[in-house]
């Protein structure tokens, strides 16, 4: 055999049987227990949707998914934790929306969103709630930004921490209505919700999951969702772009990511069964009951998005004139 030939050779059995480690590792995967990082406390609708995507696949793949609550610096603790895992599956991030705000807010993060992630599939939607206390004399977003003008700066609203999805669909908003806020951060949005509740705060916007139990049980009052159509979950209360504010659409997504270079096989098999999940009616129900719309669909498609928002959110901040870090 020649020289040419056998280098060939060579290459083609290395190419297969690369191949065949790839099927392999499929084929056990997972081959201990899997951690999944969630960059909110318990509670949230981050938790929720994590928690019931997590018991899901542990049934399909009859495995440990071992949840792992990171929260804090905008999501970034947790995202950095699996960017610098091995590459094998066994460490995933419940990603939330918050990952493609991030590049437009902070100069400096300990990773790269574009190099160092594996995008697998999206998992749920569901918009962001604005809802105040129920001694606050507001009952539509008019009311609200008439106070808002009013009284600038008075009016105070938490959410889960400094440059998470909900503070930027607020600071959004708030560019959009010409008012002024002032917004107090927390290590997630249960405590803002709590203390919206107890008064300490008029206003609390997180998503419709980690709100609606308190609102149905007429602790707090909703005035809009963020979405550009009323959430199926709560259909009563109106979103911002039909009081008023044509167009305004934000919507919060949840997704599993992996860190990059996950084997193209294992990354597709968590991607079928994450959607088999999903579409499985009992699944479904989960996800609607705590005010979640369950997703699906391609990695590609949830790369796409994420790349999409990326870009969105940096002209938006640039147009809004939001202070980044």
């Amino acid at each position: 055999m020649s020289g040419a030939c056998a280098k060939y050779a060579i290459c083609i059995l290395a190419l297969t049987l690369s191949g065949v480690a790839v099927q392999a590792a499929a084929q056990t995967y997972p081959a201990r227990p899997v951690r999944l990082l969630i960059p909110f406390p318990p509670g949230g609708g981050a938790d929720i949707s994590g928690r019931l995507i997590a018991r899901a696949l542990s049934e399909r793949w009859n495995a440990q998914i071992v949840v792992d609550n990171r929260p804090g610096a905008s999501n970034i603790i947790a995202t950095e934790i699996v960017a610098r895992a091995a590459a094998d599956g066994h460490t995933l991030l419940m990603g939330t929306a918050t990952h493609a705000i991030n590049p437009s807010m902070f100069a400096k993060r300990p990773y790269d969103e574009d190099r160092d992630f594996s995008p697998i599939v999206v998992v749920s939607n569901s918009p962001n709630l604005i809802a105040v206390n129920l001694a606050a004399p507001m009952r539509n977003l008019t009311e609200f930004v008439d106070f808002a003008k009013k009284f600038p700066g008075k009016m105070n609203y938490g959410t889960g921490g400094h440059a998470t999805h909900q503070h930027m669909a607020i600071e959004l908003f708030r560019s959009v209505a010409g008012i002024n806020l002032t917004h107090v951060p927390y290590k997630g949005g249960v405590p803002a919700v709590n203390d919206a509740i107890s008064g300490q705060l008029m206003m609390a916007s997180t998503s419709v999951p980690a709100l609606a139990p308190f609102i149905k049980a007429g602790r707090l009052r909703a005035i809009a969702v963020t979405s550009l159509k009323r959430s199926s979950f709560m259909p009563d209360v109106p979103t911002i772009a039909e009081q008023g504010y044509a167009g305004f659409n934000v919507n919060y997504w949840l997704g599993l990511i992996g860190p990059a270079h996950l084997p193209p096989a294992v990354l597709a098999k968590i991607n079928k069964d994450a959607n088999a999940a999903l579409a499985a009616a009992d699944v479904r129900d989960q996800f609607l009951a705590q005010g979640a719309e369950p997703a699906g669909g391609t990695p590609q498609a949830f790369d796409a998005l994420i790349r999409r928002e990326i870009k969105e959110w940096i002209a938006m901040v640039k147009k809004a004139g939001i202070q980044t870090q």
